[in-house]
């Protein structure tokens, strides 16, 4: 194990020499290509062998050319996950990359359009086919097959304790308790505290309140009564006897809410 372990080691080390040096990382005697590790011939019987060893796992039924599905799985996740916060540290759409993200949001507006047009023709065809709109197996003509459907029912307790665990663990690690990228001190990285900024109420303004209220004679400017509706109001002026001429009706909502508040 020792040994093999120094191995690694060393290798590790020649291929950082190589490449500071600007040399194939495998051969180490020709310059390395543009923006790439090896040179033209060593790229070339790579491909080469690569091609002739995805031949042979094809023809046997095996996937990634016959390497672990497992660990090529967990790579491209992890190439994913850098390619997504890099996109989205340029403001870039983190679907496709060449176009700006909206605001709030991780993707730009065609993208999601995109992508709910994909979703929403894809559960009409399983739906149209009698098919769960979930996951595609037969449901008997339902929406959701019955594995889909008791899997919506869900302990709130369990999610929430599942949440806090989430949450006190990413921020033992200094991550972004909401993506999980790197935060430093802060409970969430820059962008997705913007994105929760944007969503509260100190963005928004303040929320708006049902009104109440309160009924008085103009004359001698006796209060009838507090109602919370125009119903409840409508029954005071029943009870006193009176018409809605002979009164005022007035409501606590201030004016400048309708324009700074949020529903």
């Amino acid at each position: 194990m020792k040994a093999r372990e120094s191995d690694r080691h060393r290798y590790r080390r020649q291929v950082d020499e190589r490449r500071e040096a600007g040399l194939c990382v495998r051969c180490g005697k020709r310059d390395a290509a543009k923006d790439a590790g090896l040179c033209e011939g060593c790229a070339g019987k790579k491909r080469a062998a690569d091609r002739r060893r995805y031949a042979k796992a094809r023809a046997s039924g095996a996937l990634y050319g016959g390497k672990s599905a497992k660990a090529k799985r967990r790579s491209s996740r992890k190439r994913s996950k850098r390619r997504y916060h890099a996109r989205l540290a340029a403001g870039l759409c983190a679907k496709c990359g060449r176009r700006a993200h909206a605001e709030g949001r991780t993707v730009c507006d065609p993208c999601r359009d995109a992508r709910s047009a994909g979703e929403r023709r894809i559960r009409e065809e399983r739906r149209s086919a009698g098919c769960c709109g979930k996951c595609g197996k037969p449901s008997g003509g339902a929406s959701r097959c019955k594995t889909c459907a008791a899997s919506q029912s869900y302990d709130p307790e369990k999610k929430k304790h599942l949440a806090r665990r989430r949450y006190w663990k990413r921020r033992a690690r200094h991550l972004c308790t909401d993506c999980g990228a790197w935060a430093g001190a802060a409970a969430r990285c820059p962008e997705c505290a913007r994105r929760s900024y944007l969503r509260s109420s100190e963005h928004r303004g303040m929320p708006v309140f049902a009104p109440r209220y309160t009924v008085v004679d103009p004359d001698t400017l006796e209060e009838h009564g507090t109602c919370g509706n125009l119903e409840e109001v409508a029954m005071c002026l029943a009870f006193a006897g009176l018409s809605r001429d002979e009164v005022e009706v007035l409501a606590d909502e201030p004016e400048a809410a309708r324009f700074a508040a949020w529903e």
